[in-house]
């Protein structure tokens, strides 16, 4: 079940992440290289990832998705505070990035620093809850909404979450993954961020 949540949950951040910028004017060539150090990453080359990363960085500072994906590659080393500091770049770089926001949260939780991850988690949901509200972003409605209820799940507010978790249930039948955000808990959530022994 850990599995499916965490899964389920970065399905729905990568979801988001790779519709917001279709029209941003971006260095072409940081973005070019962001490309390659996503494949190297994917090769498991990780310190030749992180070089090309601040190379894409170095190019174009605003090109924020770089930051992130050279936190992933942080986070695929277990060098988490590494990846915190990427993302919370990342979020300097793009404040209006919800998901940035929920990483920075998730990573705080991840390096024991629950306060910080509840400011972080906190600021996520107003982003999510402007999202929501904005009729240009309707044809994200049903993402925004999801991670608007995993966020108030890891804010305490259980009830509110699963209320529009069910709703959701009801009227989107076809969104299997709503039932995994319907069993998680923050502890649940918690323990899913544990690093598991070989």
């Amino acid at each position: 079940m850990n599995k499916l949540i965490k899964f389920s949950f970065l399905i729905l951040i990568l979801a988001s992440c790779s519709k917001n910028d279709k029209n941003a004017n971006f260095n072409p060539d940081a973005v070019k290289l962001n490309d390659e150090a996503v494949e190297l990453g994917n090769l498991h080359k990780y310190d030749s990832a992180i070089v090309v990363f601040d190379k894409a960085i170095a190019l174009d500072s605003t090109y924020y998705l770089a930051y992130g994906n050279k936190a992933a590659v942080y986070s695929a080393m277990k060098e988490y505070k590494k990846a915190l500091f990427e993302v919370e770049r990342q979020v300097k770089a793009k404040p209006d990035f919800a998901e940035g926001w929920i990483s920075a949260a998730t990573l705080s939780d991840k390096t024991g620093d629950s306060i910080k991850a509840k400011i972080y988690y906190q600021k996520s949901l107003d982003l999510y809850n402007q999202r929501i509200s904005d009729p240009a972003m309707k044809s994200y409605l049903i993402e925004s909404r999801m991670n608007k209820d995993f966020l108030l799940i890891q804010l305490g507010r259980d009830k509110e979450a699963k209320a529009d978790l069910e709703k959701i249930k009801k009227d989107y039948p076809e969104i299997k993954t709503v039932d995994a955000f319907l069993n998680m808990t923050r502890k649940s959530f918690l323990l899913s961020l544990e690093d598991k022994k070989k």
